[in-house]
């Protein structure tokens, strides 16, 4: 016997074997590019596979010629890139020493961690909404964003899953296990500290009889999740030296000026527009539904910020596309940034369906948003990474308004 949510539950239920079956669902369309996988680099590939080839046989020059090594020149096979912290680049160094230079060493972390996202994202729900939990992991599961980023050998993926047991930990009262994966999702990706803010409101929520007391409790673990972070950096320190990784992390915050005019928000609506100009399957990449039904779920918990759980989420949306908006002010964005937030909007969506399904007035509107949502992404799926073979995209992506 287990217990969730106060009360008892066989292991062995239909649920459990639904979870199951939308686990290995979910693992299946992340690792179907073994199937015929690109050669080439795909994406971001393209800078954080030489940086973790680099890693691996380091350049003498890594200082003495820093500058030439800093390139956007993406025709430079080693190229040192100083982005965002090293943990998954090292763990795709780590797939290269596993499997060999190869699509497979670049990607198996992302499909691995985009497949353990799905049960994760499953036992969180459980805790903050239990009769929509399911839901949750069907919508995570076909979510053809988080499907395409776990096939590529990028940062995401990973970060994104480490912010989704940073949840878990603190919906099951693990203060100490959070700050560890807060501090695992900062060190994979920056973006992950996103996750902080409803850390932060968790850890003084809990403490709301003595504020000086929460204040305590939370230096000290956003001080292990800091110490986490910097481990991050050892194996860089110990080859390449301590002057190499601040000049790296320094690097990275002066660059922001030169990625061109901010784009604002509009990349993001693009699927509304965009069959006006010419077809582009990055349009595909986010299922419409999930994200606008997150805002009336955003605006629901607000009402309910009594209870801990909808403070959690609201803090977990407010980080997600505070960060974002935040970056349009002074860079462009674009439509994949939103892998970072939709799980912070999935469990806002599983956090309104249930309420929704409570209602005999209302249950229907629920079943009938969630259908909507698991049909589009069905759709969306196949068009996006199949386009060959999706027998009705011809016909779409021939399609002018």
């Amino acid at each position: 016997m287990v217990k969730l949510m106060g009360t008892e539950n066989k292991l062995f239920t239909n649920e459990f074997f639904l979870l199951l079956a939308l686990t290995a669902l979910g693992a299946a369309l992340r690792a179907s590019w073994m199937v015929n996988p690109a050669t080439g680099f795909m994406v971001d590939e393209v800078y954080y596979v030489p940086a973790a080839l680099h890693y691996l046989h380091p350049l003498s020059t890594h200082l003495n010629q820093v500058s030439s090594l800093f390139t956007e020149d993406r025709s430079v096979y080693f190229y040192v890139n100083p982005e965002h912290p090293p943990l998954v680049k090292l763990l795709i160094a780590l797939g290269v020493l596993m499997f060999g230079n190869n699509p497979l060493g670049w990607r198996f972390f992302s499909t691995l961690f985009g497949s353990i996202s799905t049960p994760a994202l499953y036992f969180t729900s459980k805790r903050l909404c239990p009769k929509s939990a399911l839901f949750a992991a069907a919508l995570y599961a076909l979510y053809p964003l988080d499907v395409s980023m776990s096939q590529i050998g990028m940062l995401d993926a990973p970060m994104v899953c480490f912010s989704i047991l940073t949840v878990l930990s603190m919906v099951y009262e693990k203060p100490k296990l959070a700050s560890v994966f807060l501090g695992l999702s900062v060190a994979s990706k920056l973006p992950g500290l996103t996750v902080a803010l409803p850390f932060v409101y968790y850890v003084l929520a809990k403490n709301r009889e003595s504020f000086k007391r929460g204040l305590k409790q939370l230096l000290k673990l956003l001080a292990l999740a800091f110490l986490v972070y910097l481990c991050a950096f050892i194996p860089l320190g110990y080859y390449f030296g301590v002057e190499a990784v601040i000049l790296d992390q320094a690097y990275m915050f002066l660059v922001q000026q030169y990625y061109g005019t901010p784009t604002g928000l509009a990349q993001f609506f693009s699927w509304l527009v965009q069959f006006s100009t010419s077809f582009n399957p990055t349009i595909f990449m986010n299922n419409p539904v999930v994200t606008l039904l997150s805002i009336p779920a955003f605006v629901y918990s607000l009402f309910k910020l009594r209870n801990i759980n909808a403070l959690v989420l609201a803090g977990f949306y407010i980080g997600s596309f505070g960060l974002i908006l935040a970056a349009s002010v002074i860079r462009p964005i674009y439509s994949f940034y939103l892998e970072d937030a939709a799980p912070s909007m999935i469990l806002l969506d599983a956090f309104l369906l249930e309420a929704l399904l409570k209602s005999k007035s209302w249950k229907w509107i629920g079943y009938a948003l969630l259908f909507i949502a698991l049909s589009i992404s069905g759709v969306l799926i196949p068009i996006f990474l199949y386009p060959s073979t999706a027998p009705f995209v011809k016909e779409i992506t021939n399609f002018r308004l």
